[in-house]
């Protein structure tokens, strides 16, 4: 993962590794793109409550913000995959091109604020 992505929170900044992983797989792996999507719809969800149980048991003020944010992410892949349809190829791609960017923005938007915020009650990593 690149440095300007990294929280020095481990274990969300290797499950979002891991995320953007399942993303590349989904763009370039057409036989198993089924279950890439299921595993990227695990696997969030997953992260998403580890996410939400740290902010959660350190008091962090935006927590509902952030776990709408998370909420919207998985409606819209909800709603993505009920319109994928048939053309199983372009609707792979419509899900890893909006997963990613959806991300990518979150991490410098939600997830970088939260960082701070964990960093101060010496949760995360030194840099």
């Amino acid at each position: 993962m690149s440095p300007d992505l990294t929280l020095a929170i481990p274990v969300v900044d290797y499950q979002h590794d891991k995320i953007l992983h399942f993303i590349e797989s989904l763009k370039h792996r057409a036989a198993t793109r089924p279950e890439v999507i299921q595993a990227i719809d695990d696997y969030t969800g997953r992260h998403f409550i580890v996410e939400e149980e740290l902010l959660a048991a350190h008091a962090y003020p935006d927590l509902q913000r952030h776990k709408a944010e998370h909420d919207y992410l998985k409606g819209k892949i909800g709603g993505l995959l009920d319109a994928m349809g048939k053309d199983e190829i372009a609707g792979s791609k419509a899900i890893a091109e909006y997963m990613e960017a959806w991300l990518l923005q979150h991490i410098q938007t939600a997830d970088r604020p939260m960082a701070e915020f964990l960093k101060q009650r010496g949760v995360a990593s030194p840099a």
